[in-house]
């Protein structure tokens, strides 16, 4: 049994965690997978593709929920997504390096391609190897009405073309850091999702995120191994940027 220090994390993970509601329906096991296990991505352009500049991109993002329910995106235009978000991005002699900062160089934080409307990508679950830039087929489908249910009633995450999950597995920080990695774990998610956010706003879509949602249901969506959890959730996609929200403006 760990010490009770490196169990705190887990503890508060649980203590904080959205429990599904009698009669919520729950994820039904994966079906095999008929496509191929691995589908490398290809790798976005070499030379940088025209785009505004940083602080125009932090000054155009916005949180966007109306997503346009006709819009596809390509394949390559999600490549450079995750690439840019969690994925590498240059070595040098000093060895390779990724587009997050991570504690210990241990990077936690995976993230999962829900695919709605991705051209030359079936509707499913995919996870994202960030080192070899591919992805692994987890689920077929599409479950628009489950992910509406699962996030608490938040019919726009069905609505984007793709999703992101960002998933956290807290014994890769553990040995070194105990309980403590717990919070760079969470603030590599956040790092990720920042990265996600301005890369949408340069592209002129709309991204939502959101952190409610029922974890086991959205867990065992995913797939996930025992010890991996998820974090946080990111639509994106074209929309329009200039819909009411709710409340104020994010």
């Amino acid at each position: 049994m760990l010490p009770i220090e490196e169990n705190a994390a887990m503890v508060f993970h649980r203590q904080t965690s959205m429990q599904p509601v009698p009669g919520m329906p729950m994820p039904e096991p994966p079906a095999p997978a008929a496509a191929p296990a691995a589908l490398a991505l290809p790798l976005p352009p070499a030379l940088p593709l025209p785009a505004p500049s940083l602080e125009q991109a932090i000054t155009a993002r916005r949180t966007g929920r109306a997503f346009d329910p006709g819009a596809q995106i390509t394949l390559d235009a999600l490549a450079r997504m995750l690439q840019l978000s969690l994925g590498l991005t240059s070595s040098d002699a000093h060895g390779v390096h990724r587009a997050v900062p991570s504690a210990g160089a241990a990077y936690p934080v995976d993230a999962l391609v829900i695919s709605q409307r991705v051209c030359g990508l079936a509707p499913g679950v995919y996870a994202y190897d960030a080192v070899a830039h591919s992805l692994s087929l987890r689920r077929q489908g599409l479950f628009p009405r489950e992910l509406t249910c699962w996030t608490l009633g938040q019919p726009w995450m069905a609505h984007a073309p793709m999703m992101l999950a960002l998933v956290g597995t807290q014994g890769r920080l553990q040995a070194r850091y105990a309980a403590r990695g717990y919070r760079y774990m969470l603030f590599e998610a956040g790092h990720v999702a920042q990265n996600l956010c301005l890369l949408g706003a340069s592209q002129g879509w709309c991204v939502q995120a959101a952190g409610g949602f029922v974890d086991r249901a959205m867990d065992e969506f995913l797939v996930l191994a025992p010890a991996t959890r998820t974090l946080y959730l990111l639509a994106a996609g074209p929309g329009d940027l200039d819909a009411p929200l709710p409340g104020a403006q994010r």
